[in-house]
């Protein structure tokens, strides 16, 4: 397999513009060709840019010596690392472009942002992302609640904790006044029976004002004849 340029997702790579500088033969005329690659690029892995050296055959190597692959040139033999196909810039590019493919709020995997406590519980309650880089957005924190990145009057960024929204509170139902029982009127005698009576009861006395006067023209007991008036 012979040598062959990169395809840089800003450019297109070294078919479609000279990225060998005075370095070519045909420098300034040269509009691209099979080995007018641009030696230094970046790779992108795991949410970050790596910068790297290309070596002509589809490897990309970091300064830590690790090589990154494109997956249509890829074969796992424990020394190459996949990348996307479309996961490479030339490093003109990328330095053109650095705020275009910066990849900013990137969850984190190591340092204070996952460590633990001996019980195994997170040190940091908030997020695993740097707040800075996350300004205006809410992630969830690693105590499972949510928390926003706040600007403060610094123009720093900090994670506060969204608090939750209350749900109002029903008002208990007025209870109805209970009705009072209406008072009973009294029960009016029958007008027709007290008259009645009140009659009879003159009549008696009639009767006995004169009984008792006769008793006294005739000289009887007036007791006794009281007595038979009151039991008759």
């Amino acid at each position: 397999m012979g040598v062959f340029p990169y395809d840089c997702i800003e450019c297109g790579g070294g078919y479609y513009r000279c990225g060998r500088g005075e370095d070519c033969e045909d420098y300034p005329n040269c509009e691209g060709s099979q080995f007018c690659w641009e030696n230094e690029s970046y790779v992108l892995h795991n949410g970050k840019w790596i910068n790297t050296s290309y070596d002509g055959y589809g490897r990309h190597e970091s300064i830590e010596g690790k090589i990154y692959v494109p997956t249509e040139l890829f074969y796992d033999d424990g020394e190459h690392i996949e990348i996307c196909n479309s996961c490479i810039l030339c490093g003109s590019c990328y330095r053109k472009n650095k705020d275009k493919y910066t990849i900013k709020c990137i969850k984190q995997t190591k340092g204070k942002y996952v460590a633990k406590k001996p019980d195994g519980s997170f040190k940091r309650k908030g997020p695993p992302y740097p707040a800075n880089e996350c300004c205006g957005q809410d992630k969830e924190g690693n105590d499972g609640l949510m928390y926003k990145s706040v600007k403060n009057k610094k123009g720093v960024c900090t994670w506060k904790k969204i608090a939750k929204k209350k749900s109002p509170k029903k008002k208990p139902a007025k209870k109805s006044p209970k009705k009072k029982p209406a008072k009973k009127s009294p029960k009016k005698k029958p007008a027709n029976k007290d008259k009645a009576k009140e009659k009879l009861d003159k009549q008696l006395i009639d009767k006995t004002l004169k009984l008792m006067s006769w008793v006294k023209k005739n000289g009887y007991d007036q007791k006794v004849i009281i007595n038979l008036v009151k039991n008759n």
